[in-house]
């Protein structure tokens, strides 16, 4: 769990921090989906909080951190990298270049 600085900003019980996630139905996300995002994270990113009492508390600031890295994270995911074509190609250009294409064919053949 990231704990966020309570004296620096305003905490935000889970149901108000709810309505930061709308749904296309015009519902909210659950309170027992943010804390499973702040004890277990989001594909590897967690959403910053703290028990505040018997409860778990975020902040507006945490939100957007939280929602910033998780775009981030899903437009590198969409960006394609090269095709493979090309990456075998820029390989085998390297290994060229250091001379090593000798070793790479007796590694292939079994010598």
């Amino acid at each position: 769990m990231i704990i966020f600085d309570i004296t620096k900003e305003k905490p935000l019980h889970l149901a108000k921090a709810a309505e930061f996630f709308p749904r296309g139905d015009g519902t909210f996300i659950s309170e027992r989906t943010l804390t499973r995002w702040i004890k277990n994270g989001r594909n590897g990113i967690f959403l910053e909080g703290r028990i505040v009492g018997r409860s778990y508390v975020t902040s507006a600031e945490s939100i957007e951190r939280f929602t910033r890295k998780l775009t981030a994270a899903e437009l590198r995911a969409a960006t394609p990298g090269p095709p493979a074509s090309t990456a075998h190609d820029q390989a085998l250009e390297f290994l060229k270049s250091q001379g090593m294409m000798k070793a790479l064919r007796l590694v292939r053949s079994g010598k």
